[in-house]
This record gives structure tokens, sequence and C-alpha cells, in this order.
């Protein structure tokens, strides 16, 4: 008789571990496993990123001008900037490289002075480079120096890092290089 109830409960045991295993299969079999230096697609992972308000805007041509930029439509392949007080459009395919410097405002309102070379850098966070279609770049409130990037294709190493780096700081445009009017190089440094 005990030999049967041992045999019972040992049956019943297994039946239920297995019953159990069977039931999370689903969600077992639904997890991806992240591969280190593996290309992923992120058609919905936004960056937030901040903008200094002076921007050198270097034109192909050999000219230059301080301003600020306040609108990018990727659409018209033009971009509104702010130069004395007036809007301005400048064509895309006349834009060399964007430099970034001047005030910006941080998280819990601190507010630090971006220079060129980066003098004054508070701390020593190594900067990423991006190469993305413009239409991925959306400048947010130009006023307060907000933008977002939708990031398209990273490797998933680089994109893990950006996204802890961006847990405790704010990600700052430094320049922005043209390859074409729809394809760019923006350069970004933690702070």
């Amino acid at each position: 008789m005990i030999k049967n109830l041992i045999k019972f409960v040992s049956i019943c045991a297994v039946t239920s571990l297995s019953i159990l295993c069977l039931s999370n299969l689903p969600a077992l079999t639904q997890q991806k496993p992240l591969i280190a230096n593996k290309q992923v697609n992120l058609s919905a992972q936004l960056m937030p990123v901040l903008l200094p308000k002076q921007a050198n805007i270097y034109l192909k041509e050999g000219q230059s001008m301080s301003a600020r930029l306040t609108n990018i439509d990727s659409q018209a392949k033009k971009m509104t900037i702010s130069l004395s007080g007036e809007s301005r459009t400048v064509s895309n395919q006349d834009v060399d490289r964007i430099v970034f410097e001047g005030d910006v405002t941080l998280r819990q309102n601190k507010t630090i002075v971006i220079t060129p070379r980066g003098e004054n850098d508070p701390i020593t966070a190594p900067q990423i480079q991006l190469k993305e279609p413009l239409t991925n770049v959306k400048i947010i409130d130009a006023t307060r120096g907000k933008a977002e990037i939708q990031l398209t294709s990273l490797d998933e190493k680089i994109l893990k890092g950006i996204i802890d780096v961006l847990q405790t700081n704010d990600y700052v445009i430094q320049e922005i290089k043209f390859e074409s009017p729809e394809l760019i190089n923006i350069i970004a440094k933690p702070y």
C-alpha cells in the first residue's frame, strides 16, 4: 500500500512539473537572446538628444554662418534657421556640416556651455557617431533645444550602451555632417 502511494505521488509530481513546463513554453520561445555585435532593426527606437542654442553652419561653397537650427524639413530637403532673429531657409544640399556650441539645458535644469573643441566638458564619456537618414531626425522644441533621432540600425552592443547612458545622462549633438541631402553623420556626446 505504501509503495503504491509513493508511486502515485511520484506520478502526480512528474505530471504537474510537465504541465508547468509546457504552460511556460510559449513565453520561453518568444524571447530573443541578445547576441553581441548583431545588427538589429529598431523601427521605433527613439533617442532623445539636445541641441545647443548656437550652430555654426558650414556651406559647401565655403561660407559659414552662426545661427540657431529651428527646423529640419526632410521632405523638402531644407532646414530653417534663426539668423539675427529672422527665419531663413537653407537647402540641405548646400550644407556641408553643422557644428553646435553654446548653452544647453540638461536634466534638472542644469545649464552647461558646449564649446566646439570640448574644453569645458564635465565628463569624459566617449562620443558616439550615428549614420542615419535625415528623415530620422526631428526637432521637438527648438527653443529648449530638444530633438530626437529614430535609430534604425545599430550594433546591439552599441544600442545597449546608449540606453545605459540615457538612464543618467543626456546626449548633446556636437556635429551633423551631410553625406548627402538625405544621409547624415551625427556626433553626440553624453553629459
